[in-house]
């Protein structure tokens, strides 16, 4: 995509192809975070854009009979909030307003800014002053009658047939946004509609590679020798492509004995060690024990998909190492490697 300009005729094929698969490195990110038990790591992000990358998942869920409408803020400032969550929220607030209108209407999406001040109206919120970014999800439906308002939010609260909806999807929301230090409202007036609001704080933060932006900034690129040893073939090629691509000289491995075979037969000059840390034979974490015994300044950035708590079992301390969880971009790999090389910690946490 780096190397086509947006006019060419398959930048927009590519384009979709990117955003399956940021939306499928999501999915799985939800996946293992609800399968430990523990939350995934909050990141930057533009709220416009995950709407944008939603959009298609949008028309497929309201279906034919349902216009979908935007009205994002232009210069929209960043949030500090989960990916997984946000879209969560998003899909189950569109979600709910299709269920508002059987019979088909038109949903509003609104992103803007607003700052609360101590005096202001939307106090009543009970939120710090401050900065906020403000999404509004608004249905053409026939609106919810006051005695439902009030237990809209509640667990297993449902006004659906039995059978169709078990009643967590606003409360889903709700424990998601007053988790992340916001707050959800509802404004309806029966036959004119409804209008959920969510109000997440504003951080000043650049936009996290994986916050669904392609960057348009020079990738990070260096000349330095890494080692890169990854059983996955998969994870393997795109790593060391990746690499290349911004200059660096890589020797790769499957695996930490064929590593270690191949550095002592070459005695080959190496700045950095990338590695999985769950692998057979040996783990990432004894590979680089046995490799600093030769080369004791050399740099080590781990790779995983598995839990802190798994990890530790391997040698490997998430709180106090530098580790890149998978799935990665490959923008996210670069920054991680550059920052490590030039002596900072990665950003990047489990």
């Amino acid at each position: 995509m780096r190397k086509l300009p947006p006019s060419h005729s398959i930048y927009g094929n590519i384009e979709e192809i990117r955003k399956a698969g940021v939306s499928a490195a999501n999915l799985v990110r939800q996946l293992l975070a609800f399968s430990r038990r523990r939350p995934e790591t909050p990141v930057t992000l533009d709220l416009n854009r995950v709407v944008l990358d939603l959009e298609m998942m949008f028309g497929r869920l309201i279906g034919e009979d349902v216009v979908l409408k935007k009205q994002l803020e232009s210069t929209l400032k960043p949030i500090f909030i989960e990916a997984g969550q946000l879209e969560q929220v998003l899909l189950n607030l569109v979600i709910n307003a299709r269920e508002a209108m059987p019979a088909g209407g038109v949903i509003t999406l609104e992103t803007r800014n607003i700052t609360l001040y101590p005096e202001g109206t939307e106090q009543r919120l009970g939120l710090p002053s401050g900065e906020y970014v403000a999404l509004t999800v608004h249905d053409t439906g026939g609106g919810i009658p006051e005695d439902v308002k009030t237990r809209l939010f509640e667990p297993f609260f449902t006004t659906n047939p039995f059978g169709e909806g078990a009643g967590f999807g606003l409360a889903t929301c709700y424990a998601i946004v007053r988790q992340n230090s916001g707050y959800i409202a509802v404004d309806s007036t029966v036959g004119a509609g409804s209008s959920f609001h969510v109000y997440l704080p504003v951080v000043q933060r650049e936009i996290h590679p994986d916050g669904h932006a392609v960057s348009v900034e020079p990738l990070p690129a260096g000349n330095e020798h890494i080692l890169l040893v990854e059983d996955d073939p998969g994870v393997r090629t795109l790593a060391v492509q990746t690499l290349l691509m911004q200059g660096y000289t890589v020797l790769e491995d499957p695996s930490a004995m064929e590593a270690i075979l191949m550095l002592y037969q070459n005695r080959g000059k190496i700045d950095m060690l990338v590695t999985d840390i769950i692998m057979p034979q040996m783990s990432g974490k004894a590979l680089a024990d046995v490799l600093r015994a030769d080369y004791p300044q050399l740099k080590v950035l781990f790779m995983t998909g598995y839990s802190p708590e798994t990890v530790a079992l391997h040698g490997v301390d998430s709180a106090s190492m530098d580790i890149l969880s998978k799935p990665f971009a490959p923008q996210t790999l670069l920054a991680s490697v550059r920052r490590m090389l030039d002596g900072e910690r990665p950003e990047t946490r489990l």
